[in-house]
């Protein structure tokens, strides 16, 4: 984790353990997004992390340049 979803990760939830009792640890490095430069996802056991400071994969209400991933159905 770096950066934005660091930051993220450390300011989730505001209670508990933050990042680590929403979603837990990290899985992944951060992966790049193909097609969309600067857009990085990282997965965690729980969820899984954007960084798209241009919302070009999703625009979640509200949401900063990191948010949680829509799943796929």
């Amino acid at each position: 984790m770096r950066k934005g979803i660091l930051s993220f990760y450390c300011s989730y939830g505001k209670d508990a353990y933050s990042g680590l009792t929403y979603l837990g640890l990290p899985l992944s490095n951060e992966m790049p997004i193909e097609g969309h430069p600067g857009v990085v996802k990282q997965e965690f056991e729980r969820g899984w992390l954007c960084y798209d400071p241009t919302h070009v994969i999703d625009h979640p209400p509200g949401a900063g340049d990191v948010y949680l991933m829509r799943l796929p159905r």
